[in-house]
């Protein structure tokens, strides 16, 4: 029987050659399309599944709500809640906390080589129980000189001998006792990180904000609750511990008597951070690495498009299989005659689909492996089919295949072996009214799909261009940054360092600041005016910089002047403590931002204004001297931030050179000289700003990019089904077109007849995309502080365009038919 079905079906198709190509040809490439979509979606989710017992570990991240400001939400939490909580709750079966302050220089063979490390409590071995694969995990990390290298760091270091016991030695000269080698983090973990040591108090007796202050959120906590914990019950109690523990001092002063409106803690599940952890704060932001985090969005977004692609393949499956009824109704009802029943007729035509489908299918797995390089480079990730490791992603393409092919090919199976002979063989009519509104209802759901998809992507762009070209409100061209070196460490050659790297011919102006756009930086500090008694406190940001700050970004004053180098009271100096009781003081620029917030009126109202406010733990008098405009430090998600700038030589940990732009490539080469001869034992971190203020936007981008491409391919999948059934509709109307010629039709009337049979279609179509577009990415666009209009430009765009493609698409078959000499068309069967 299945000889008989295979015969049949080679003929059938065979005779068919325009409906096969066209078939084959849409379902490779939707096929092509959502596999590789679909491989990007399963790699997002396997983030994180690497973890034992990850169901039982939440990581704790924080919202701080200070009064006069919006909610800041961090991914990290204040130093004292792993231990308060450990106290709190005793369902806490370990915990641990990570502080990342970027890499530490380890000194071999001569040469300083930066290692990224991270600051962790002891617990970490117990909270991810299968991270350490060689020492003891209870004392590991006993003391602070201990630390745990990954597999690649002992390779590196120590090759095939032994590597616990044996020291490193660091740029400053500590020693680090090797006691433990941990496993390699798979690329697929948010974690970042190939060395451990101990976290301690003793470390950071200087800076307590870090491990003893609710006010920053300066660690990231990871606990692990027994298996029977109910994090809702804990989630409920968490406002009441701190109300009752924490302990709240800095901008967060004002709302000590409700401490748990300053502070929310949330649990986070372990598996649900690297996509649906939108706080800014990552671990990523803090290693200077590309790993993370993800966005639940897109990947939802991404299967969407895959699962849309695959309907518009299978509408051009199911509307050219009924377009093309004619040509197989006689072979279906002769085959009735010689005795065929409806689920044989059913049967052959549903193995056509499937043999169709798994032809596509294959050519589909030989289109990715050529493409998938490509594809690697485009969203940055190292993705394979790996049939030979994985059976299981054979199996899945398999079933794939075999349900996709019976989708595709059931209604027309349906359809076609519904005909009754007698009606077929009297008059040779085919077609059934049904049949053509269907086909208009799923060319209609073509036209929708592919014109909401276009206007999705246009807006994407047009954002994405948008910010990347938005004035920032300073310059960032030939601009470079230097770091990787703590402001405790400037202060012993900053100023060196600062005066040899002036001396290089390409570099204009050098400016030192505590933080460079798109840092990672939030200090906060209170605001308080003397003439404003009883008033409470307002909280206000505060970047310490250097005179040179301002000439280097070629930011100007809109009122007064900005900081000088030969003004004393333009440097602030902190009093070592105890040593005086006095009030230091110092003058201070405001940006506009910050001027609105303290509703200070005008910027030339402002000048010579004073207020006082706490820097680290001291009150200091601060003088407005200047008002500059807004710049924008953080991202266009958020608004321009309010600041006070003060120049305080002890917490610049940044250094950005303004270079002349005439030979880039020779003054980073003469950089990099300067800083290995005044900083030989540090290695050097040095990178472009506008690198780094595009790497902000770098996920948008590549989305963007990516979101475009198969939009591409979702309209050129639609396309090819439309040029396959204007083929089939023009023909079956050619009698009706020749009669009309002869009645006087001109081949303009012909063409309007055919071409509105198609446009109708797609003005239809607008309905359903307008408002569903316009929804989706009006929620998109609120996520953002600057942000485009959504003007009815990008949708009247998209249906133009979607007109456009149709037309050019059924011209040729409509030119054909309406120029024909209908002679030959009243002779046409």
């Amino acid at each position: 029987m299945f000889k008989i079905y295979f015969a049949s079906i080679y003929r059938g198709l065979f005779r068919n050659r325009l409906f096969v190509l066209i078939n084959i040809l849409s379902l490779t490439v939707g096929f092509t399309a959502s596999i590789l979509i679909l491989l990007f979606v399963f790699d997002e989710l396997s983030f994180d599944k690497w973890v034992s017992n990850a169901d039982k570990i939440v990581r704790v991240e924080t919202t701080f709500s200070p009064i006069g400001r919006n909610p800041m939400d961090y991914a990290m939490s204040p130093g004292p809640v792993l231990p308060t909580m450990s106290e709190e709750f005793s369902k806490i079966e370990a915990g641990t906390r990570m502080f990342f302050s970027g890499g530490t220089g380890i000194v071999h063979n001569g040469t300083t080589i930066d290692e990224p490390i991270v600051y962790a409590d002891p617990g970490i071995f117990s909270v991810f129980s299968d991270l350490l694969i060689k020492g003891n995990p209870q004392t590991a990390l006993a003391s602070i000189n201990d630390v745990v290298i990954s597999e690649d760091i002992k390779q590196k270091y120590f090759g095939d001998g032994p590597a616990i016991g044996q020291t490193l030695v660091r740029s400053n000269g500590e020693l680090m006792r090797i006691t433990g080698i941990m496993k390699n983090l798979p690329n697929n973990t948010h974690l970042d990180f190939d060395m451990i040591t101990r976290l301690d108090n003793v470390i950071f007796t200087n800076y307590p904000q870090i491990m003893e202050q609710w006010k920053g959120a300066n660690v990231f906590t990871y606990l692990k609750f027994a298996p029977d914990t109910n994090l809702n019950d804990i989630t409920r109690r968490l406002p009441d511990m701190i109300n009752r523990r924490a302990v709240l001092t800095g901008f967060l002063s004002a709302l000590d008597n409700r401490r748990s409106e300053a502070i929310t803690l949330h649990l986070v599940p372990f598996k649900d951070i690297y996509l649906w952890s939108p706080r800014q704060g990552q671990i990523s932001d803090w290693t200077g690495h590309s790993k993370g985090p993800g966005d639940g969005q897109l990947v939802i977004t991404m299967a969407a498009i895959a699962i849309l692609i695959l309907v518009i393949a299978i509408i051009n499956y199911v509307n050219l299989s009924t377009a093309s009824a004619s040509k197989r109704a006689r072979e279906v009802s002769i085959r009735k005659i010689l005795g065929a029943t409806r689920i044989q007729i059913i049967t052959q035509f549903l193995i056509e689909s499937v043999a169709l489908t798994f032809i596509a299918l294959l050519a589909a797995c030989a289109l990715i492996e050529i493409l998938l390089p490509f594809y690697n480079q485009l969203i940055e990730k190292d993705l394979t089919l790996a049939f030979e490791n994985n059976v299981d992603v054979g199996l899945w393409l398999l079933i794939a295949g075999l349900i996709i092919g019976i989708i595709a090919g059931l209604y027309p199976a349906l359809y076609l072996s519904n005909f009754k002979p007698a009606r077929i063989l009297s008059n040779s009519a085919a077609s059934r009214t049904a049949t053509s509104r269907l086909r208009n209802f799923l060319v209609i759901s073509q036209f929708s799909i592919s014109i909401g998809l276009i206007i999705c992507t246009s807006i994407l762009f047009a954002q994405t261009n948008f910010a990347t070209g938005m004035d920032l409100g300073f310059t960032k061209k030939n601009m470079v940054v230097l770091r990787n070196i703590g402001s405790n460490r400037y202060a012993e050659f900053g100023d060196t360092l600062k005066a040899e790297l002036l001396k290089l011919p390409g570099v204009k102006s050098i400016g030192r600041s505590a933080a460079v756009p798109s840092d990672l930086f939030e200090d906060n500090t209170r605001v308080t005016f003397s003439n404003q008694a009883g008033s409470e406190p307002i909280p206000i940001s505060e970047l310490p910089v250097d005179p040179d700050f301002f000439n280097t970004y070629e930011i100007t004053p809109l009122a007064g002047r900005l900081l000088e180098w030969n003004r004393g009271d333009d440097i602030l100096k902190i009093p070592e403590e105890g040593a005086s009781d006095s009030i230091p003081s110092a003058n201070v620029i405001l940006n506009m931002a910050a001027l609105d917030k303290l509703g200070l009126g005008a910027a030339e109202l402002a000048i010579g204004k004073s207020f006082q406010a706490p820097v680290g733990t001291r009150p200091v008098n601060f003088t407005i001297v200047g008002v500059i405009p807004d710049f924008n430090f953080n991202s266009i998600y958020e608004k321009a931030g309010s600041y006070i700038i003060y120049y305080e030589p002890g917490r610049l940990g940044a250094m950005t050179l303004r270079l002349d732009g005439t030979d880039i490539r020779g003054t980073l080469s003469a950089i990099d000289q300067t800083w290995k001869e005044i900083v030989p034992n540090v290695p050097i971190s040095r990178s472009m700003l506008e690198d780094i203020i595009n790497d902000a936007y770098g996920d948008d981008i590549r989305g963007g990019t990516v979101v475009m491409f198969f939009t591409l391919l979702a309209t050129l999948i639609a396309t090819v089904g439309l040029f396959g059934l204007s083929r089939f509709s023009t023909e079956k109307r050619t009698k009706e077109i020749g009669i009309r010629k002869v009645f006087g039709a001109r081949v303009r009337d012909v063409v309007m007849l055919l071409i509105w049979q198609f446009t109708r279609p797609a003005l239809l179509a607008n309905i359903i995309a307008w408002p569903a577009a316009w929804y989706f990415m009006r929620d998109w666009l609120d996520g953002f502080a600057y942000r485009i209009e959504l003007g009815s430009g990008y949708f009247i765009m998209a249906s133009a365009l979607s007109l456009i493609i149709a037309w050019s698409t059924v011209m040729f078959h409509v030119l054909r038919v309406a120029r024909a000499n209908p002679i030959h068309a009243l002779r046409y069967e």
